[in-house]
């Protein structure tokens, strides 16, 4: 007969436990590079009150349990950047929490007895038989309101079945068409919908089966009290989007139990992204479209309502590269279903949203949407475009003015940011292009609230 065998591992005797392959200082254990941890067997692998576990090496779970216990300090498992931890069980018995500092792979099952596990933006990945167990109120899996955390499972499910893969907190039975195998990715912090993630719970899913068609399924979606940021369990509606999380509808569900917490939908034909929350007449303010088109050589924004309730007044908002914002205008709400629009006479190359504040003082936000308009009184030319080794801007300005010239590249990342000296009259900037990669770029001259861009390709 097989005997379990357990190693507890506790910080504050780390001094007696030093060895050439592990590492242990202020409350941490680490696997040093180059060294391995095996856990074949019934082994039970215990750290008590440690602050960080830190895998530099390779720790092969094999059938081992691993359990982070403690009731003094929360425990981080991994550092930034780094690779995925693997485990076979993994324990979580500390009640001061547990947070991720890099992505985890579960074969087994990932328990949760005692605090919270704080994703932080990382992802948790089940094997397909993998999943969680003892998910409670007090001991739960999260992330911060605005975090991308994720846990992901693959299963294939067949018709006429009912499972909660991975215990992830949905529950499908297709009575049709077989979904095959499907990754259901649950996400752990808020949806953002046209800028609001007013009244919508903290935990959403993302439903990807390889058939998608003519299921004729239902859908259980549970959640945690813990997890309802101001939605009432009771009025609360299910939310879909068929187009990766840009717009939602809402779905009225046909059943749904607040003791047991859940919200049924029958009669699924295909599955995308679900969430939870409050019906549209209980959300203060919905953005129905926010856009902006060139005219007179500015950018003119448009935006309209679909809700409007206890809305006070609208902060149009502009930032140059996407990160730091001022307030350009302050336009009244008119409390009901409305379109708005304002012009912006200097835009050039830049980025606007807007700021609904509310009478009480609450406000959010819309999405972010970015102009390209030409400024009057200055014209650029880009010469040569496509270029090797160099290109110059060519212009002429009416003033004399300090500047940047911004590079960024495809996906929007500031490659170079040249000062610049620019003199009344005709201005030509020289601008150095080796060591960039090939491919397309935009170059950007700015100051204040001058922004013109042209597309550069370096060949």
């Amino acid at each position: 007969m097989k005997k379990n065998i357990i190693v507890l591992l506790y910080a504050t005797f780390f001094a007696m436990l030093c060895m050439p392959m592990y590492s242990f200082s202020q409350n941490t254990f680490q696997i040093q590079s180059g060294a391995q941890l095996v856990c074949n067997g019934n082994i039970f692998t215990t750290l008590q009150d440690f602050s960080l576990f830190k895998n530099n090496g390779t720790l092969t779970s094999g059938n081992g349990t691993f359990v982070i216990q403690g009731n003094t300090i929360p425990t981080v498992i991994g550092s930034s950047g780094g690779s995925s931890i693997g485990f076979y069980d993994l324990v979580l018995n500390n009640t001061q929490g547990v947070q991720l500092a890099q992505p985890i792979m579960i074969n087994d099952s990932l328990q949760m007895n005692s605090g919270n596990l704080n994703l932080k933006n990382n992802v948790v990945t089940f094997a397909s038989s993998g999943g969680i167990k003892n998910e409670t109120e007090t001991a739960r899996i999260m992330d911060d309101p605005t975090g991308a955390g994720q846990i992901i499972i693959t299963q294939n499910l067949g018709a006429s079945s009912n499972a909660i893969p991975g215990n992830l907190g949905v529950e499908i039975n297709s009575s049709a068409n077989a979904p095959g195998s499907t990754t259901i990715t649950r996400y752990c912090g808020v949806v953002v919908y046209s800028g609001s993630s007013t009244g919508l719970i903290q935990r959403y899913y993302k439903i990807d089966p390889t058939n998608n068609s003519g299921l004729n399924a239902s859908a259980k979606f549970h959640y945690l009290n813990a997890e309802l940021n101001g939605a009432d369990p009771s009025a609360a509606v299910l939310w879909k989007s068929s187009d990766n999380g840009i717009s939602w509808s809402q779905i009225v569900p046909d059943a749904r139990d607040v003791t047991a917490k859940w919200l049924q939908k029958n009669n699924i034909n295909d599955f995308s992204m679900w969430t939870i929350g409050s019906s549209l007449s209980a959300l203060p303010v919905i953005f129905s479209s926010f856009n902006t088109v060139c005219k007179n050589d500015g950018a003119f924004l448009q935006w309209s309502t679909g809700v409007e309730t206890n809305s006070d007044y609208f902060v149009v908002e502009k930032s140059i590269d996407g990160n730091s914002w001022k307030d350009i205008v302050h336009l009244n709400a008119s409390g009901i279903t409305s379109d708005y629009q304002f012009e912006d006479h200097f835009a050039g190359h830049g980025f606007y949203r807007l700021k609904e504040v509310d009478k009480d003082g609450h406000f959010k936000y819309s999405k972010i949407i970015q102009s390209n308009c030409e400024v009057k009184n200055i014209s650029v030319f880009l010469y040569p475009n496509p270029a090797e080794a160099f290109t110059s801007l060519t212009f002429n300005s009416s003033a004399d003015f300090a500047g940047n010239v911004y590079i960024h590249d495809a996906g929007g990342r500031q490659v170079r940011k040249i000062p610049v000296a620019v003199q009344r009259g005709g201005n030509i900037i020289r601008i150095n292009l080796l060591g960039m990669a090939k491919g397309v770029y935009l170059i950007t001259l700015s100051e204040k609230d001058i922004q013109i861009s042209k597309q550069l390709i370096v060949q």
